[in-house]
């Protein structure tokens, strides 16, 4: 499981199967999110960029959607 809390600024998180800009949800300063293992996840930011903290019992991988980190 992956534990996310956004300390400041916005973050919009899409998951599940709709990893698109529209279907992303808002999560402001002290949002906590828990996404089980395996959760497909888009994230990105406001114009102002966000600080989250994500932990969670390894191991971690991370795959790109565009297979280049973008």
């Amino acid at each position: 499981t992956e534990l996310i809390t956004v300390h400041s600024g916005m973050c919009y998180l899409a998951y599940g199967d709709a990893l698109t800009r529209e279907a992303a949800k808002k999560f402001s300063p002290g949002a906590f999110l828990a996404l089980p293992a395996g959760t497909k996840m888009r994230a990105f930011t406001g114009e102002d960029g966000c600080v989250v903290e994500e932990h969670g019992q390894g191991p971690l991988t991370t795959q790109y959607l565009d297979g280049q980190g973008n």
